[in-house]
């Protein structure tokens, strides 16, 4: 559950609380609402706390180091006969 899935279900849930007056015998709304509302916020805790721990993997490892010289270098040698 991402964090606009758990702002839905905690607006949902909000709504089904404490501004729908319906009596049923068979189910009750408000609790319903508040089981909702609370799995929202859990969700909404869990989301934000893997977005501000997640690393980036997309940038590469550094390049490893140059080989060791132990020829001289192209300008070093004599000239041709």
């Amino acid at each position: 559950m991402y964090i606009g899935g758990s702002l839905f279900l905690v607006v949902v849930g909000a709504v089904l609380a404490w501004a729908v007056r319906v009596q049923s015998s068979a189910f009750d709304i408000q609790l319903a609402g508040i089981i909702i509302f609370i799995v929202g916020i859990l969700g909404l805790v869990v989301s934000l706390f893997l977005w501000f721990t997640w690393r980036s993997r997309d940038v590469p490892p550094p390049p490893p180091p140059p080989p060791p010289r132990d020829y001289p270098p192209l300008g070093d040698y004599p000239p041709p006969r």
